[in-house]
């Protein structure tokens, strides 16, 4: 990862540093973006879990991923897969 560009070296190359900066910035976005998500899922699963809905819950190995577990069963999900399990299991809590 690219992590200082600045524009006064990069004269003789200078679409090449541009396109490296957006690169960079793109990914300090999506970086703040998952960060984001993390927090919501994490703040998702404390809540399930104190109404016993899961047993558990933490950071998954991969940094893509949330670990749940449900059932008795852990559950390594893609985080977008987890904030939809966990709101759905936490509306179903609701309606019951």
């Amino acid at each position: 990862m690219v992590k200082d560009i600045t524009f006064e070296r990069c004269n003789t190359h200078s679409k090449i540093c541009i396109n490296k900066y957006v690169v960079l910035k793109r990914q300090q976005r999506m970086n703040s973006t998952q960060a984001d998500l993390r927090d919501e899922i994490r703040e998702l699963a404390e809540e399930a879990f104190h109404q016993k809905l899961i047993s558990g819950h933490g950071d998954g190995p991969d940094i893509n991923e949330y670990q749940i577990v449900y059932q008795g069963k852990p559950r390594h999900l893609p985080l977008e897969q987890a904030r939809f399990f966990l709101t759905n299991l936490l509306y179903r809590s609701r309606i019951h």
